[in-house]
Order: structure tokens, then C-alpha cells, then sequence
């Protein structure tokens, strides 16, 4: 299941950077880990 989101986190990674590679590169590192942690959050509920 970890494995999985993380190769699902992994793509949404690399997709965020291609459509906002005009932000900074630490914005984008922190939506992302913002939205990784709200993932594991809700699936420890």
C-alpha cells in the first residue's frame, strides 16, 4: 500500500513540476509535502 503511494506521490510530483515549473522549486517541495502528509492522515483514520 506505501509502495503504491508512493509511486502515486512520486508521479503527482513530477506532473506539479512540469505545470509549475514557473514557482519556486521550495514552494513546490512544500505543496507537496503538505498534500503527502494530508494523504497519510486521511488514511490512517
Amino acid at each position: 500500500m506505501h509502495v503504491f503511494i508512493r509511486s502515486v506521490v512520486a508521479e503527482v510530483t513530477i506532473n506539479m513540476e512540469r505545470h509549475l515549473h514557473n514557482l519556486s522549486s521550495l514552494w513546490t517541495q512544500y505543496c507537496i509535502l503538505l498534500i503527502t502528509i494530508l494523504l497519510f492522515q486521511a488514511l490512517g483514520t
